[in-house]
């Protein structure tokens, strides 16, 4: 399985990046799901935003393709932007 950081900005810019554990983004969303919803990002099953003042983000880990996931994690951070 494969780690993606899915990031929508206020610009509507939009970035798919694989990323490790060792990823600052990584770490800050595990922590975030840890402390308020119980879980982490292995496993995670729900589409969590994680909102920040220019940007709302969201870490995947999945096997499906990036492409597949795309439109829906999207559509989902566009309503915290």
């Amino acid at each position: 399985m494969k780690n993606y950081l899915f990031e929508l900005s206020k610009h509507n810019e939009k970035v798919i990046q694989e990323i490790t554990k060792q990823h600052f983004y990584y770490k800050v969303y595990n922590d975030f799901l840890e402390k308020f919803y119980l879980t982490n990002v292995e496993e995670n099953e729900d589409f969590i935003p994680y909102k920040t003042i220019d940007k709302a983000l969201m870490v995947l880990r999945t096997d499906l393709e990036v492409k597949d996931l795309e439109f829906e994690v999207f559509d989902l951070l566009e309503c915290f932007v």
